[in-house]
């Protein structure tokens, strides 16, 4: 890394978008948004993480673990969106895992997790720690085009994501050495990019407050948001989504029909595996080809092709499509406003690319076509970038500082009531109504419901469902100690908060004794202990020193290979110079040297030993520089 580092200069914050399949960070620097490039000079990451197979170990992150998931799938991880947050027996983990090579196992708090079995290495992983090693790299990535220290972050989720998801997220910010300034919901992130980028879009203009919808699908997730956007603010109105509808569905649904037709490349077994992994990725590059041309072609292993039509995707792709226009119905049901009421709308998202979207849209809102001008995959980290920068007071624009960002809660909030039967009967109290603006507080007064009881218990709730056992828990607490008196008559005042990130919060009061329980939802089963995550960031410090050990031993091994080939050069052209016994040296030492790097000693050694073998050689080949001091006094002479 640059000098800059020694000096612990501190960057400014970051904001990250955390994709399903792809990753984006910029930095708000300069006046403006810069999306900063990887290693390789790209701007999206691919969000795959792989352990190597090998008896030395070690990890690959983004593009370089996607280059090598055909020949080692068990132990490359795409997709770890997709988990964060779930329960292993989730019907959405159940449905995915049928599709994955790597395996996924139920952790100890029934939370799914990614098992990991190689030569080098055998570990349970949370999709928490998979997230961590992708925004430590996007961390590295920063600091490496900054030439400083990043320790904040804002990172963005789908609207849609819940309660256990958001606080995963968090989590998964702190394992990577973050400290995590807000979780923004995508589609706010992507409004408010479009907000700052406005002066490129005629369809904004600074004085005047526009209502837009933002139709985010990307990778894993599709975000419908109606928002007001104007100077000096960015309301939402409206929210709805599908955490399990994004582009990945899309290309599962073209393998499917490939499989159909060419049913021997399924299978059990790795190689059968290898097959299913690489179709995979032929089938999204076949996608994102029908983008721009009316056919493409799909080379299936070992030795088939298929050609499929864009009239043909669209058609076995139609349910998804229709899923898609109907979440954009239910928004606007949601805002109560008119089609003809919404200024525009914006495409965000790399999956918003297939020409059938846009179709769709341009339809339904009455020929009036959608806009993208930010990259469509950057749009939310640009917005993320952004709201790092207001947050951290680093925006010099005073519209951009006193920006005021108002969300929406994506899912209804409550707690049990209980109905005379067992928990399968219980219905939910609404504390606090779907697409309520947050920050928000919601009220409910309880009462015991048996004489002499003593102790409340509250389970509370997300979700849309009447019935609590539809609905997703977020946790339980109890309020304790009350004095004995028949049923009814000792009250519980609950109240309810969510704050600016989604977080919810509850506090239930004895309006008795004044004594109070409270909770934020960490007690949540799914969710790690503060020990789980000490643990796992010491285990992610040693994933980092590890890859630093082993990029500094594959730069030392290169420094040797490439000094061990111009010796051999030299000692075509000028052994015969040499005294014998001085080109006896240098041959054996090559031979040595040689030997050594095709042997297993090689593997196991550090940046330290191919430098000391590197020294040794060097001192072999003293005589070389006698020659070259002769040279130099002819050439004066």
């Amino acid at each position: 890394m640059a000098g800059g580092m020694a000096t612990a200069r501190i960057a400014p914050a970051i904001g990250i978008d955390l994709g399903t399949s792809n990753c984006v960070v910029g930095v708000w620097r300069n006046g403006q948004v810069e999306i900063i490039p990887n290693s390789n000079g790209d701007r999206l990451t691919p969000s795959v993480v792989a352990f190597s197979d090998s008896e030395e170990g070690g990890r690959y992150i983004g593009q370089a673990a996607k280059n090598q998931a055909a020949r080692n799938c068990k132990n490359t991880v795409f997709e770890a969106k997709r988990l964060i947050g779930r329960k292993f027996d989730d019907k959405t983990v159940q449905n995915d895992i049928r599709l994955w090579p790597f395996p996924i196992v139920k952790g100890p708090h029934g939370e799914a997790r990614v098992q990991i079995r190689s030569r080098s290495l055998e570990k349970d992983f949370t999709p928490e720690e998979i997230s961590a090693m992708l925004l430590g790299e996007l961390k590295r990535q920063a600091e490496a085009f900054l030439d400083a220290e990043v320790n904040e972050a804002v990172i963005t989720v789908p609207a849609y994501f819940n309660d256990a998801q958001r606080q995963a997220t968090k989590d998964a910010g702190e394992i990577a050495g973050l400290k995590v300034l807000g979780i923004a919901n995508e589609p706010t992130a992507a409004a408010l990019g479009y907000t700052v980028h406005r002066e490129r879009l005629i369809a904004f203009d600074r004085e005047r407050t526009k209502t837009v919808m933002v139709f985010d699908l990307g990778g894993g997730t599709l975000d419908v948001a109606i928002m007001e956007v104007g100077r000096g603010k960015s309301k939402v109105i409206a929210l709805t989504g599908d955490s399990h509808l994004g582009g990945v569905d899309f290309d599962i649904r073209l393998q499917e029909h490939v499989l159909r037709l060419v049913p021997g490349v399924a299978g059990e077994g790795t190689v059968a595996q290898r097959r299913l992994t690489k179709l995979r990725e032929k089938c999204a590059t076949a996608k994102h080809t029908l983008s721009t041309q009316h056919s493409a072609e799909i080379e299936v292993p070992p030795n088939n092709d298929v050609t499929v039509t864009r009239a043909l995707f669209e058609n076995i792709c139609s349910d998804l499509f229709a899923r898609c226009m109907t979440l954009v119905k239910e928004a606007i049901e949601l805002s109560k406003l008119g089609r003809e009421q919404i200024s525009c709308v914006i495409l965000v998202g790399g999956s918003t690319r297939m020409p059938k979207i846009s179709d769709m849209l341009t339809d339904f809102f009455g020929g009036r076509r959608p806009l993208s001008s930010i990259h469509a995959d950057e749009a939310v980290a640009y917005g993320a970038a952004v709201q790092a920068a207001i947050m951290t007071k680093r925006c010099i624009d005073s519209d951009l500082q006193d920006l005021v960002l108002q969300e929406v809660t994506p899912l209804t909030l409550g707690v049990n009531t209980w109905t005379g039967g067992g928990p399968e009967t219980w219905k939910m109290s609404v504390l606090i109504p779907k697409n309520t603006p947050i920050p928000a507080t919601g009220e409910d007064i309880r009462v015991t419901i048996r004489d002499n009881q003593t102790a409340m218990a509250f389970t509370v709730y997300e979700g849309e469902s009447p019935l609590c056992k539809d609905n997703h828990i977020l946790g339980e607490f109890t309020l304790d100690r009350f004095e004995p008196a028949p049923k009814g008559q000792a009250k519980a005042r609950l109240v309810y908060s969510i704050d600016s990130d989604g977080i919810l919060h509850a506090t239930a009061t004895n309006t008795v004794s004044g004594r109070t329980s409270s909770a934020n939802f960490t007690m949540d089963k799914g969710r790690l202990t503060r020990g789980e995550i000490e643990q796992m960031i010491t285990f992610e410090r040693k994933f980092v020193a590890d890859d630093r050990a082993a990029l500094e031993k594959e730069a030392a091994k290169h420094r040797l290979q490439q000094y061990l080939t111009e010796v051999k050069a030299k000692m075509g052209s000028t052994a015969h110079r040499l005294l014998p016994n001085d080109s006896s040296v240098i041959r054996r030492k090559l031979s040595d040297v040689e030997g050594w790097l095709s042997g297993s000693s090689s593997g196991r050694a550090s940046a330290n030993d191919f430098e000391n073998k590197k020294r040794d050689l060097e001192a072999a080949c003293e005589a070389f520089e006698t020659l070259d001091l002769q040279d130099r006094y002819v050439l004066r002479c």
